[in-house]
């Protein structure tokens, strides 16, 4: 198999790589020389290509791993499709669900299959979520919110925030920063939700972002099933990422970024302030626990942001072996950029430079 863009999150994708028996990284490919420098002084890669398609051809891969800005998903996965690999891209899986369309038909015309990492749908504690929703746990469901936010005030040395930062391939997407954000509370919204039938998004400024009009972004989602609220906060602090499940019978707090799962539910037969009291012991014990569990990995070195990541990798190649639907599908993918796109006309982004954009492929092809 092959990596294109070596960028930070190749270095999570090669991590995973090197620790599934049987994948050998053939080759990767940038057409910038440091960050490939810094690759394979990391991951001792043999095989180093600044052009795409060259690589392709020399190594002959059968899966390629496109893990560059959503500028280039498209003409690289037609690419690499085209010579015959099955393919993982990044989220965002494209600019626009017209290009995630077209991905899709082209790789299901040359009976190739495409994958879109959208890895925090199988972090283990969103798995452990929806088996309790799938067994009735919560009972009916009634709200969904699904958050993602963190302090960039605090981080003056933000890429995002240094001078020239408007000019970072983030804010040349139709959606800007909250199009390379936003695909993480979403998917996890819409794998509980459901497609919906209603999409109302409002964004605010929190005054960070100095070369940006809003900062702060709310989606509501309503479905047959029951209603949502997706949020990207980039001014609230402190960092955070979870999934709030309400039900008939029990609320459950999806903490992503701790990794652990605080239920609340009334205990039956007992008085009301000795019930309450009841669900603030197990809350305090589950924050605890998972606390010094995370300690522990910490400094065992065993603690990893991308669990999911290697989960969903793992069953994608499996897939390829068995011959069945990859674990994120192309189908899953176009939903979701369908929603953004319809956001992004909500609030007024129109994406100006998208043309101009995916014509300024980083990876020469």
């Amino acid at each position: 198999m092959c990596v294109i863009g070596c960028g930070v999150i190749a270095e999570e994708h090669l991590a995973i790589l090197k620790r599934i028996p049987g994948i050998r990284v053939a080759g990767i490919c940038d057409p910038n020389p440091e960050a490939v420098a810094k690759i394979v002084s990391k991951f001792k890669v043999e095989h180093t290509y600044t052009d795409a398609r060259q690589m392709l051809v020399a190594e002959k891969p059968n899966v390629v791993h496109i893990v560059t800005p959503p500028q280039s998903h498209r003409s690289l996965a037609e690419i690499a499709i085209q010579s015959g690999c099955h393919v993982l891209v990044e989220k965002p899986m494209a600019m626009d669900a017209a290009d995630a369309q077209a991905m899709a038909d082209f790789a299901a015309k040359h009976n190739r299959k495409l994958c879109v990492d959208h890895n925090h749908l199988y972090d283990p504690v969103v798995v452990r979520a929806r088996r309790m929703i799938e067994a009735g746990e919560l009972g009916d469901l009634l709200w969904v919110e699904s958050y993602y936010g963190f302090d960039l005030g605090n981080n003056p040395e933000s890429r995002y925030l240094l001078p020239g930062g408007e000019k970072h391939w983030t804010f040349q997407l139709p959606g800007g920063l909250y199009q390379n954000l936003a695909s993480h509370p979403l998917s996890l919204a819409l794998d509980i939700l459901g497609k919906p039938t209603k999409v109302h998004a409002i964004a605010r400024s929190g005054r960070v972002l100095p070369h940006a009009p809003t900062d702060e972004l709310r989606v509501l989602l309503e479905t047959p099933r029951a209603t949502g609220m997706v949020v990207v906060s980039l001014a609230a602090s402190p960092r955070s990422q979870f999934v709030n499940i309400y039900g008939t019978k029990m609320t459950i707090c999806v903490d992503v970024l701790n990794k652990w799962i605080i239920a609340q539910g009334t205990v039956n037969g007992l008085p009301k302030p000795i019930s309450r009291a009841l669900m603030h012991l197990q809350h305090g014990a589950t924050v605890v626990g998972g606390t010094l569990s995370g300690m522990v990995k910490v400094l065992r070195g065993k603690w990893s942001y991308c669990d999911g990541m290697e989960i969903l990798i793992r069953d994608f190649y499996v897939s390829i072996k068995e011959d069945r639907p990859a674990p994120v599908t192309a189908e899953d993918g176009i939903w979701t950029m369908e929603i953004m796109d319809e956001v992004w006309k909500q609030i007024g982004m129109t994406g100006s430079q998208t043309d101009k954009m995916r014509q300024e492929t980083l990876v020469h092809h």
